[in-house]
């Protein structure tokens, strides 16, 4: 009887045990179901030639400002802003009035001085002067000579004159308007068709940058046109206004119509090139400007993080990370929108 009993426990404990397992790996496998599979990317980095983008303005090669070398009143203005001129043709003039009567005073007052000092040294010939009288005579017969001389010069630069051919680009005084010594009175433009791209780029972008390097230029005016250029000159200071570099773009020379002062904009393309690292787009989640937010995985808890980036360029379907993670750091690119911070995830490799 008790080896009847022996053997029916036994096999009621092996099923008991049998059942008690198969139900430990449902449990498991539900768990393993249940994980948010996604897809993983190592982050490479690469050589790239990034362009840098600006705008600026359109300057001529040789913009002048042409200024009268005495003040006074505008008496004539004779073209007009805009206007093509040979060189030579009069632009404008000041009123003579004064201009001529301070050209007179100067020129009685060496007359004076020429005459004290003829009969002074007469008179020092004939032992009656002295030889101070006769120095001090010379003295203000040459100072009022070199008077007279500033009057001249003053009084031929009372008009002004283009100094080649080439255009008015811009007219700053009016007829009877009175202007200072030195005061600009026109804006004017070399007729050469050469033109120069002035802009501003960043600190970041300044070190990238150097004189030979190519670029595109475009405007508003003819957006289907790019002219060619190059970097002709980059400054060695910031401007102290708005901490930007400015930089000189020569244009390739062009038959097409330009007038300075076109709003223009450039691309770059710098001849040194950078490593940056690089994640797919689809890796970036709530980005917002040049921030945003990836999840990168580890291999050892099977878990993910959630890091803030600082985004670039995108470069066809990559974009380019400046900072937070760096190359090898393995991140999300599939299945990101259904994390969270430290959630266990299913890896699928890609």
């Amino acid at each position: 009887m008790k080896r009847t009993i022996i053997p029916g426990i036994l096999i009621i404990y092996i099923l008991i045990i049998f059942l008690l397992s198969n139900c430990g790996n449902s449990k498991t496998e539900k768990i393993t179901e249940s994980l948010t599979p996604v897809k993983i990317v190592e982050v490479k980095k690469e050589i790239i030639n990034l362009p840098v983008y600006s705008s600026g303005k359109l300057a001529t090669t040789s913009e002048v400002k042409l200024s009268f070398k005495v003040g006074g009143i505008v008496d004539k203005i004779y073209v007009n802003e805009g206007e093509t001129v040979k060189k030579g043709k009069l632009l404008a003039a000041l009123n003579m009035e004064e201009i001529d009567a301070r050209f007179t005073q100067a020129q009685n007052v060496f007359d004076k001085a020429q005459r004290d000092y003829s009969r002074i040294k007469r008179l020092f010939a004939d032992s009656v002067a002295t030889l101070e009288q006769l120095q001090n005579t010379e003295t203000a017969m040459e100072v009022s000579k070199a008077n007279l001389k500033i009057t001249k010069f003053n009084k031929k630069f009372s008009k002004l004159y283009a100094p080649e051919d080439g255009k008015i680009l811009r007219q700053l005084a009016e007829q009877q308007e009175l202007v200072s010594t030195g005061y600009p009175v026109f804006i004017f433009g070399a007729g050469n068709n050469s033109w120069i791209a002035r802009i501003g780029v960043s600190d970041k972008d300044i070190v990238r940058l150097k004189v030979g390097d190519n670029a595109f230029v475009t405007t508003d005016v003819y957006p289907e046109l790019k002219f060619a250029a190059v970097i002709s000159e980059i400054t060695e200071k910031a401007n102290p206004y708005n901490g930007s570099f400015e930089i000189e773009l020569s244009l390739e020379k062009t038959s097409i119509k330009l007038i300075s002062g076109f709003v223009i904009k450039t691309k770059i393309f710098p001849s040194s090139n950078n490593e940056y690292a690089t994640v797919p787009i689809e890796s970036i989640v709530e980005g917002n400007k040049n921030k945003a937010f990836v999840f990168t995985y580890n291999d050892k808890s099977q878990t993910v993080k959630k890091i803030r980036v600082k985004t670039g360029e995108i470069i066809g379907n990559k974009i380019i990370i400046y900072s937070g993670i760096e190359g090898g750091t393995q991140v999300v690119t599939e299945g990101s929108a259904y994390l969270s911070d430290k959630d266990k995830v299913k890896k699928i490799v890609i």
